[in-house]
């Protein structure tokens, strides 16, 4: 016979208070039980003895309960499986050759995600796999066989802003009490400057630690990229124009080289000597001026330097259209304000624009001063064909001071029919506090690039979007200023009525934030919005006016508003006009875009476009060509928008022409070139930065991992596992249902028998 193993109850005592007063104490309750059994023994000999009994085992039972039995359990040495998010660096600055012979992204490929590595971390976490530059994304080991230049090519890096959502979103395994941990392999650039700070606080606040893995060295190569732009894309006959450059410069400081301006088939027009600094980008301006309205085409170029890694980026072509035409713009203002006379002083110091101004300065009662106008027969504008004397309405205030119903109403026609331009200068043009104002606002409605809201915001900063970077009238304003200094110009708006939501159609370039939010959602401040033929430019709120008096605290930001005004009429007139003989018309939104960028450009029809019939192409500078499909514009049937993610620097060709190919004889397609330039900042400033991945670690309570050490990662996992083995913690062994109700029975038991037996 094969004895049983032994069973065994490990108990200890946890008494609620001191062990020899509770003994005392049950003694005493003992006693006095005892006592009253004899009392009742003479008339009740076997009743008292039962009851006698029943409450020393129920006095036992509580002193026992008292003196707290309990035992631990056994405890578990296998940690749950925690969540594990591994964020890998997939910018160009990635590419880089410093470690160990292997560049950034190969190192990291074949070192710290080799399948080994990831079927050991998949065998404890739930692992996830995330890539990212401007954005992430999942990935997989298929990365691995890719080139380094596909693999690690995002142009941008936003490390602080992706950390932060990839935490954000971090899944929560059931099985496990942590909140998982993050471990991230990257250079440490970040594009955007953004501080690691955030991300790290956040990470702590959610109990989430963050490794760092830092690849590369703090110094490495040498580089200059050229930006070129014309401060103004559309010039008079014969007026002085000014061609841009930027020259970003790494590690290059006391080097110098020679940057020239030419045509592009053509010989030098101008060359300067550029000495180069530590610290900002270099600015030249180069004069050009053209006799003859057309398309002028440049290339700027700088001299490589020696030991430059990347020359492709050394040279730009320019495109600047050229006119015969003056602008006319008409300022009606019904509220006279600052924004309207310094917009229209602005527009004033342009040789290229003339400008009618209509100020109500009393009820019943206009001023009108006119500069370099041309006659027309009506000075106040009554309907369509008096607004079509105009290139360009701009809208004040109370626009029903000085314009009926009728004139009000015609507005849109002006803009869809006629292909006006109406900027909406301080907002919304007419009021709506009652029901005649309301039927104005409903008219103009149309035009508005947003649908508003209820109430109004007070000083809100303004923040420049990407798209607003790129565009020719914020282009203009720049002058010397590189795109940080010019957002850093922008003044705060008074007030701003609240927006629901911009419309489909319509494109944002500024966007308003409380004050001291810089990273708050914004609302739109300035649109732009296409409407049938025409085009409309919305500043949504008070107060751009300040932006003149920039100057009063910075000389170097001199005429910034006036060449923002003077750029944005510009923008808003040229290019618009249907060429002779042909049905179509074609616009690009600008005639330089960053690689990386989407290019867009409008097609116009005299009658309404039939896509099918009409087909749209981009030619790279390769001589690749690709197809754009056409999409309407909301609200116009005559016009239809194109656009195209730009993959390849260089000049490229749009053309738009009538289907099926080859056209008739007397339909030549139209043609519009852009440039697509390259500025790759992570290329170009590639140092690695291991100070900052250093304080995203130690602020997040993670650590910084050896990048030579790939095995560490494993046993710091492992050790966050073993932390998160919980104790086993004592348990009551009275601590049952079962055994607190026996006790509720026994003494309603003893109750009953007592009361039955008279001894109540």
């Amino acid at each position: 016979m094969i004895p049983h193993a032994p069973i065994t109850l490990a108990l200890f005592w946890r008494p609620f208070i001191a062990p020899t007063p509770l003994l005392l104490l049950a003694a005493a309750v003992g006693v006095l039980a005892v006592w009253v059994g004899v009392r009742t023994y003479r008339r009740h000999r076997g009743l008292s003895v039962t009851v006698c009994a029943m409450r020393l085992l129920l006095v036992g039972a509580v002193t026992t309960i008292l003196m707290g039995p309990s035992t631990m359990p056994q405890s578990s040495t296998e940690p749950g499986r925690s969540s594990l998010t591994v964020m890998l660096d997939l910018s160009a600055s990635m590419q880089t050759n410093d470690m160990l012979g292997a560049t950034r992204i190969r190192y990291a490929l074949d070192h710290w995600l080799t399948d080994n590595q990831l079927a050991e971390l998949q065998a404890s976490h739930e692992l996830l796999l995330i890539g990212f530059d401007s954005n992430a994304r999942r990935i997989g080991p298929e990365l691995r066989t890719l080139p380094d230049g596909a693999a690690a090519a995002g142009q941008t890096s936003r490390i602080a802003r992706l950390v932060t959502d990839t935490i954000a979103s971090m899944p929560q395994p059931a099985q496990s009490q942590d909140a998982g941990t993050l471990v991230l392999i990257s250079d440490g650039r970040d594009t955007a400057s953004d501080p690691f700070q955030t991300p790290a606080r956040y990470a702590r606040n959610k109990g989430i630690p963050i490794h760092t893995v830092t690849l590369g060295a703090s110094s490495i190569s040498r580089d200059i990229a050229v930006v070129a732009q014309p401060r103004q894309p559309y010039l008079l006959v014969g007026e002085a124009g000014t061609v841009t450059v930027r020259i970003i410069h790494a590690n290059v400081a006391g080097m110098s080289t020679r940057v020239t301006l030419s045509t592009v088939d053509g010989p030098v027009i101008d060359e300067r000597e550029v000495r180069f600094e530590e610290g900002a980008p270099v600015t030249l301006d180069f004069p050009i001026t053209h006799d003859d309205p057309g398309s002028y085409a440049y290339r700027v170029s700088a001299e490589p330097l020696a030991g430059e890694t990347i020359i492709s980026n050394n040279s730009q072509p320019v495109f600047v259209d050229v006119t015969d035409k003056r602008m006319q713009v008409l300022i009606l203002e019904g509220e006279p304000y600052w924004d309207t006379k310094f917009l229209a002083h602005a527009l004033r110091l342009d040789e290229r624009i003339g400008v009618t101004q209509i100020t109500q300065v009393a009820e019943g009662r206009s001023e009108t001063i006119l500069t370099r106008a041309e006659a027309v027969d009506s000075v106040l504008p009554r309907g369509v064909e008096d607004f079509a004397a105009y290139d360009v309405v701009v809208l004040g205030k109370s626009l029903e001071n000085l314009l009926g119903p009728e004139a009000i109403a015609a507005l849109p026609a002006y803009v869809s029919d006629h292909g006006g331009r109406v900027v909406f200068a301080r907002g919304r043009a007419v009021g709506t506090d009652d029901a005649s104002k309301r039927d104005n606002a409903n008219a103009l409605a149309a035009l508005e690039p947003v649908v508003w809201g209820e109430g109004v915001s007070l000083d809100v900063a303004l923040a420049i979007t990407p798209e607003g970077a790129l565009h020719p009238g914020l282009l203009s304003a720049r002058g010397g200023l590189d795109e940080a200094q010019l957002a850093q110009t922008l003044p705060a708006l008074l007030r701003l009525p609240r927006v629901l939501r911009a419309k489909p159609a319509a494109s944002v370039l500024a966007e308003a934030r409380p004050q001291g939010m810089a990273t708050a959602q914004g609302q739109p401040a300035l649109a732009i919005m296409p409407y049938g033929d025409g085009m409309v430019l919305a500043v949504l709120g008070d107060g751009l006016w300040k932006w003149r008096l920039a100057a009063s605290r910075d000389p170097s930001l001199l005429g910034v508003y006036d060449r923002f005004w003077a750029g944005m009429v510009r923008w808003l007139v040229m290019g618009s006009d249907y060429v002779p003989g042909q049905e179509l018309s074609l616009r690009l939104a600008t005639r330089s875009v960053q690689v990386g960028q989407t290019m867009t450009f409008d097609v116009t029809s005299r009658t309404p476009l039939d896509t099918e019939a009409v087909t749209a192409t981009v030619t790279d500078s390769a001589g690749q060509s690709h197809r754009v499909a056409l999409q309407p514009v909301a609200g116009s049937p005559m016009r239809h928008r194109g656009s195209l993610d730009v993959q390849s620097a260089g000049v490229h060709t749009v053309s738009v022409a009538p289907s099926p190919q080859p056209q008739p004889p007397d339909q030549t397609p139209l043609l519009a070139q852009f440039n697509a330039y390259e500025l790759d900042q992570e290329r170009l400033h590639n140092a690695a930065n291991p100070q900052a991945m250093r304080s995203l670690a130690e602020l997040s309570g993670g650590r910084v991992l050896d990048p030579t050490r790939p095995g560490d990662l494993l046993a710091v996992l492992e050790q966050q596992r073993t932390a998160m083995i919980v104790p086993p913690r004592a348990e009551y062994v009275w601590d049952h249902g079962g055994i607190l109700a026996l006790l509720l029975l026994w003494a309603g038991a003893e109750w009953i028998i007592r009361k039955q037996g008279g001894l109540l």
